[in-house]
């Protein structure tokens, strides 16, 4: 077995743990809908209004919102749409074209994992997240980060190889305010 191959299962341990982490950020964040923040339910495409709904639900309790989680197929609501066209200046939209990125909309980042591979995906479609600042949202701790320790069959009489990955990881959301979801209908 080539060594690229136990390099290759060391990633995929590590890419694994990372969308757990962000599976447990996501779990929390769609139990805060509806406890202070109520869902927003999007009619068709994304328009200006619904992301500014979102962005309004956080900045109502004086939270700065500063990012915005998209699912992937609202990418082509972006893309498409004159809705967007008048938001977005040239050089930007020049920018959107050749990257599909967009660095900032009414003063949020834009994040997508629509450009991860499939089994790394976390958000489902039509899923949109706005959130308050990091400082104003959630917290998590990690004890020591991931710890690897290479493994072995030989003990068993094989000759398979791996890694054996851990974290000791901890999260609270602890400021309902600052989550806003919307839904696609």
């Amino acid at each position: 077995v080539s060594g690229d191959l136990l390099d290759k299962a060391y990633n995929d341990g590590l890419n694994g743990i990372m969308v757990k982490e962000d599976r447990m950020w996501k779990d929390a964040a769609d139990k805060a809908v509806g406890m202070v923040n109520p869902i927003t339910y999007i009619n068709g495409t994304l328009t200006p209004m619904y992301l500014s709904q979102l962005r309004t639900a956080v900045t109502d309790w004086s939270l700065p919102c500063s990012t915005v989680i998209i699912s992937n197929d609202y990418w082509n609501d972006i893309n498409g749409s004159a809705n967007w066209a008048t938001m977005l200046d040239p050089i930007t939209q020049h920018d959107l074209v050749l990257h599909g990125q967009i660095a900032t909309l009414q003063g949020m980042t834009i994040i997508t994992d629509g450009y991860r591979a499939p089994n790394l995906q976390v958000l489902g479609q039509g899923e949109i997240y706005a959130i308050a600042d990091a400082k104003y949202h959630a917290s998590y701790s990690t004890r020591g980060g991931i710890r690897s320790t290479p493994t072995s069959g030989a003990n068993d009489g094989d000759t398979s190889k791996g890694w054996l990955m851990h974290e000791t990881f901890s999260f609270v959301l602890g400021n309902l305010r600052s989550v806003a979801k919307g839904m696609r209908i």
